[in-house]
């Protein structure tokens, strides 16, 4: 297959069936998100699908990957004057409140979640995904770690660091959205509350 240029038709053509798969796959979830009902979703036949997406499991993956991607690009860089914790935690909220305004697209992750045990490169793309988180949590921990009464050793932050977004994912795919039980701007300030006092914490003396 000819490969895409960035900003052409083709790869617009492409998003805009992702987007249409992230809408069935939400919907229908993924065993029953077929060529034909996505077509359908976006009003074309299932040949034009077939074209991007030869086979139902790299369609999948390249969802899910699409998804992260516009998750990813719709939090703020930090601000170079904030702190490194309150801009560690901005981002962590603005990351929600995409998946507010998208809720699709948080259906998209969850079931790749539960679909990456039969996926295996789904399964390493999550992995790889965890791990970026990692990295970027373990960055913010050691410009705090720098002004901190008592510094932490690298082990003590890298085993912070992996709980903090094992945690953080938990809480994304887990409790987000069953916070229908109370008000989603409440869940998130809780949930936050609680991370910034696990960050606190590490670093009492």
């Amino acid at each position: 297959m000819k490969k895409l240029k960035i900003g052409s038709k083709g790869e617009r053509t492409r998003d805009f069936f992702l987007e249409c798969a992230a809408r069935v796959i939400a919907k229908e979830g993924v065993e029953r998100a077929n060529l034909v009902r996505i077509a359908k979703e976006a009003g074309t036949v299932s040949s034009h699908i077939s074209h991007y997406f030869p086979r139902k499991a790299d369609l999948i993956l390249d969802v899910v990957k699409y998804v992260f991607a516009k998750a990813f690009s719709a939090v703020g860089k930090s601000k170079a004057d904030h702190p490194p914790e309150k801009s560690l935690l901005e981002a962590i909220r603005e990351n929600y409140l995409y998946f507010q305004k998208y809720p699709h697209h948080y259906s998209v992750i969850v079931l790749g979640y539960y679909y990456a045990r039969i996926h295996k490169e789904l399964k390493l793309f999550l992995g790889e995904v965890y791990f970026r988180n990692i990295e970027g949590t373990l960055t913010t921990l050691r410009k705090i770690n720098e002004s901190a009464g008592l510094p932490r050793s690298e082990l003590e932050l890298t085993r912070f660091a992996e709980g903090f977004v094992y945690e953080l994912e938990g809480g994304l795919i887990y409790g987000f959205f069953s916070a229908h039980q109370e008000p989603v701007e409440q869940f998130v300030n809780n949930h936050l509350e609680g991370l910034q006092a696990r960050i606190r914490a590490l670093f009492q003396n």
